[in-house]
């Protein structure tokens, strides 16, 4: 996740954070354990949403897979032939 922070001269920049940053500094995001869905909810509002690009990334993958099988199952079956 992208923050906007301002440093000591007053200038902008920009800060990427992941959930693995933000868990060393949060005391309510260190509680959360990633195996038990029903901690997320102990997480504060900023590291919420660290945590749900984190399942995102992890789901990713077998997102992309299943949808490789489709359109595979879908060439072969001749699901998508031209009228």
């Amino acid at each position: 996740m992208r923050f906007k922070e301002r440093d000591n001269f007053g200038k902008e920049r920009i800060v990427q954070v992941s959930w693995s940053d933000h868990t060393g500094q949060c005391e309510r995001c260190s509680r959360v354990n990633l195996a038990k869905s029903a901690t997320y909810t102990k997480a504060c509002p900023t590291g919420s949403q660290l945590l749900m690009e984190r399942l995102i990334a992890e789901k990713r993958p077998a997102q992309q897979e299943k949808e490789r099988q489709v359109r595979e199952w879908a060439k072969k079956t001749g699901v998508f032939k031209d009228a």
